[in-house]
């Protein structure tokens, strides 16, 4: 009953057509509890070319829903904190190169919400030059793990010196 007959349709229609289907379901245990089941299932062809049968891999990821509604709710809580204490937040992974300026940090910089993009440009155009090369080998340091940690103090070149920050 979690699931509506369109979305068993599409399931058949991939696997008996030949392709393989990805996707999650809600399970029902022996004991009658529901859980999140991810699967993948693949159709198994025999010397004629005819689905003879279907292999499926299947993971529980109960937990893993569960910690990841737990982490929204947790990030949902900190923003309405910061935005309700008035603080400018930003975060950057130094891995994949995102990053966030929040809408309060741009405020206090002087800038509009849609003045400051989210990627790891942005973060190299903010560095003033003489700060670039040392900033530069804090990233590295941080990533390589040569560092315990990413602290580095720059100046912010497109910091509109007018804003009044609290």
């Amino acid at each position: 009953g979690a699931h509506d007959r369109a979305f068993y349709q599409q399931l058949w229609e991939t696997i008996l057509g030949g392709g393989v289907w990805r996707g999650e379901i809600t399970n029902r245990r022996k004991d009658g509890t529901r859980y999140s089941e991810s699967q993948i299932i693949t159709p198994v062809k025999d010397a004629d070319g005819e689905i003879s049968h279907f292999v499926a891999v299947k993971e529980d990821v109960t937990a893993h829903r569960r910690d990841e509604a737990a982490l929204r709710e947790t990030r949902e809580r900190l923003l309405q904190a910061v935005s309700a204490g008035n603080i400018g937040l930003w975060e950057r992974d130094l891995l994949t190169g995102y990053s966030h300026y929040s809408a309060e940090w741009k405020r206090q910089l002087g800038h509009e919400d849609d003045e400051v993009s989210s990627g790891i440009e942005e973060f190299g155009r903010r560095i003033h030059p003489e700060d670039e090369a040392r900033v530069l080998v804090a990233v590295e340091s941080a990533v390589d793990g040569s560092s315990p940690a990413y602290e580095a103090e720059f100046r912010d070149i497109y910091m509109r010196y007018e804003a009044q920050v609290r």
